[in-house]
């Protein structure tokens, strides 16, 4: 226990990240008791990511976004993210995660259509 001369230790961290070894890592969003604090943060940088690639790819012609769909495949990726955040009721998320879904199922089709 401290001692009136010396403070508390902050409480440790949970695990930011998850995934395998030599996959990519995603931020967990799994809420931790007791730290809103890192939440808030956690979720703040997954609103600030998904906005960012909704921006980038509201900037690609349709062509060029069907071939990055497909390199990264960015609709499973992105269909597991809607499925988080809805588990998570995280709405604003939610909607840069359905708004990306629908500009890039719109890539797709018009590439299939030509």
């Amino acid at each position: 226990p401290p001692s009136a001369s010396m403070p508390a230790p902050p409480p440790q961290r949970p695990q930011a990240l998850t995934g395998h070894p030599g996959a990519a890592h995603r931020l967990a969003s799994a809420p931790g008791e007791g730290f809103g604090i890192q939440d808030d943060d956690a979720v703040r940088a997954r609103k600030n990511l998904l906005k960012l690639l909704l921006q980038i790819c509201q900037g690609q012609e349709l062509p060029q976004l069907a071939t990055l769909c497909k390199r990264h495949d960015l609709m499973e990726l992105l269909k597991g993210v809607l499925l988080e955040e809805q588990r998570g009721q995280r709405l604003i998320l939610l909607e840069f995660a359905k708004q990306l879904l629908e500009l890039l199922r719109k890539a797709l089709s018009a590439e299939a259509a030509s």
